[in-house]
């Protein structure tokens, strides 16, 4: 939440509530291994990787910490 508030990309998990929250960069989420989007993280622009931290700024500034904290209750 926090990387998203800086307009950053994250590099996670696909698990729980991940692919959800990070609906705006789902590439850079892996199923197995780190190394799978390792592979793929080098073929996107610059542009394009900013892209990906624009959207999880959007999508981050639509919820409140409430939104987040009932995930964990």
């Amino acid at each position: 939440v926090l990387a998203m508030g800086f307009k950053k990309n994250i590099i996670a998990p696909k698990i729980g509530v991940l692919p959800d929250r990070l609906v705006g960069q789902r590439e850079l989420l892996y199923e197995n291994n780190l190394n799978e989007v390792m592979g793929v993280i080098s073929g996107f622009k610059n542009s394009e990787l900013k892209n990906f931290g624009l959207e999880n700024f959007k999508n981050v500034s639509t919820h409140k910490w409430q939104d987040f904290a009932k995930i964990f209750d």
